[in-house]
């Protein structure tokens, strides 16, 4: 998608040492070692100008799912290039990495960042995933059955969910937040919009998504507003209450403590 705004070229700051990028059709081990090592080089990295920048993830699930981010790799101002996303295919790669099973984040389209600045532990060790480029950022716990959680947004719309979370996101000064709030009071900020759901919304749809979204609670009202100052989101107590639209969207709280201000 293009770039919609003159902002500087995305790019990564901070911790950060020479990466290793490991070609994944010569690793040399099992998806499984593979989580547990990267895990292991994962130190604070910052991203920035994310600001409508594509990215997508890729999980290879071993017990809790080890996922690999492509923010800040590949393109800087695309980071999950449409045609080697869709040259992904979960079942080939959870062979190619001996594991269970293997995920795609979204399973169709891309997500593209609404957020301007995100500081969060990442791996510098980034792999290549049949050209795409990634690295470890996370898990997933697996559904008490053991079998691998993934989110279907028809499913889970407008519902809540605490995720554990070690990062900061800042929204700048200057540029619009797209609101949402609900009918205890509580504001959501949208995070990030994909076109898993929708193959046709761009980011200069947003400030009318309303008129998309045709399944929001009664009493839930949306808002758009140009931020006088940064608005800051830091997880309290390692846990971020996030819940998703049904188009895919995701949102974040800003619940008491989590949030510099409420705007």
């Amino acid at each position: 998608m293009k770039k919609t705004t003159d902002e500087p070229t995305p790019g990564r700051t901070g911790a950060a040492q020479t990466v290793m990028v490991t070609p994944a059709a010569t690793s040399p081990i099992s998806g499984c070692e593979m989580n547990v090592q990267d895990k292991a080089t994962m130190v604070m990295q910052t991203f920035s100008n994310l600001r409508n920048v594509s990215f997508c993830e890729v999980i290879l699930w071993c017990g809790p799912g080890g996922t690999y981010g492509t923010t800040g790799l590949n393109d800087p101002g695309d980071s999950c290039p449409e045609a080697l996303y869709k040259g992904l295919d979960k079942e080939a790669l959870a062979k190619q990495y001996q594991v269970e099973s293997a995920s795609l984040n979204p399973p169709r389209g891309r997500r593209y960042w609404l957020i301007d600045r995100l500081e969060i532990p990442a791996s510098t060790t980034v792999r290549d995933f049949n050209g795409l480029k990634a690295h470890y950022w996370g898990e997933l716990e697996p559904l008490p059955t053991g079998k691998p959680q993934v989110l279907d947004p028809t499913k889970v719309q407008y519902t809540s969910k605490f995720f554990k979370r070690n990062s900061i996101i800042t929204f700048e000064k200057g540029k619009p937040v797209f609101l949402l709030e609900d009918a205890e009071g509580t504001t959501w900020v949208y995070k990030n919009y994909t076109t898993a759901m929708d193959p046709t919304l761009t980011y200069e749809d947003l400030p009318n998504l309303g008129e998309r979204l045709n399944s929001l609670p009664a009493g839930w009202k949306l808002r758009t507003m140009t931020l006088d100052r940064d608005l800051v989101l830091t997880p309290v107590e390692g846990r971020a209450r996030i819940m998703w639209d049904e188009l895919g969207g995701s949102w974040d709280a800003l619940d008491p403590g989590s949030v510099n201000y409420q705007p």
